[in-house]
């Protein structure tokens, strides 16, 4: 295998190995990056047209796989491995549903 070959490699197998090599779902990630930007499950489920319920299940579920104990390690996770990176911050058309529904 050729030298460029091999680099490309790297890079494919670096661009799809998810963060910290934990596997979250869609709406997982979504849920986690949301918590990590201080919203409460109410908010999140706002957002994302969910019930609290399964917000609630997705944010357990994300807990489980990272191993954290609480919603403030998981937020910090989330901010450590590019769930939610620095300067990540809520979206016009996010803050505009929140204001709209008194969030």
């Amino acid at each position: 295998m050729s030298a460029s070959c091999r680099s490309n490699l790297v890079v494919l197998i670096a661009i799809s190995r998810p963060a910290g090599g934990v596997r979250l779902t869609a709406t997982e990630r979504r849920v986690v990056r949301l918590l990590a930007l201080g919203c409460d499950a109410r908010r999140i489920a706002t957002l994302l047209r969910r019930d609290v319920a399964v917000v609630r299940g997705c944010t357990a579920r994300a807990m489980r796989k990272i191993g954290a104990a609480t919603r403030a390690a998981l937020a910090r996770w989330a901010r450590g491995h590019g769930v939610s990176p620095p300067g990540d911050r809520l979206s016009v058309p996010e803050q505009l549903t929140l204001r709209r529904v008194g969030g």
